[in-house]
């Protein structure tokens, strides 16, 4: 199944319920904070212009679940890891993006201080899948 209980609505992919809880090409994530939703964290507040959550049943370097921003593309063959440059314990994770570069802009949209955009590292969607929980 490439994805379920999400639909491209604007353009945009969103959850079908208020769950949050979407399955995107088999990897199952709760949505923290949607499109147009502030996110509280230990910075400020930040209007989201993606969906942003984690994927479930994962531990990241941070020992949570692994972040994710979610992309417009359903179909994207690879995936986008982010390391913050003020942090070696913390990742984000971005899917549904064609490209390194939309990837690096969402991160950007999202910082106000880009700073934090570190090392980008670019895996194919199936490598990426077959690793997501060793």
């Amino acid at each position: 199944m490439l994805f379920s209980n999400m639909k491209i609505r604007n353009g945009r992919v969103v959850a079908l319920d208020e769950s949050r809880d979407i399955l995107y090409q088999n990897i199952p994530i709760h949505i923290e904070t949607d499109v147009g939703e502030i996110r509280n964290h230990n910075n400020g507040e930040t209007l989201m212009y993606y969906p942003y959550g984690f994927i479930k049943g994962t531990t990241g370097i941070d020992g949570e679940e692994i972040d994710c921003f979610i992309g417009n593309n359903p179909y994207a063959i690879n995936v986008y890891i982010i390391k913050l440059a003020k942090s070696d314990k913390e990742e984000k994770t971005f899917l549904g993006f064609d490209s390194k570069e939309a990837a690096t802009m969402a991160f950007l949209a999202h910082y106000s201080n880009q700073d934090f955009l570190g090392e980008i590292t670019e895996l194919p969607m199936q490598f990426f899948k077959s690793i997501l929980y060793d």
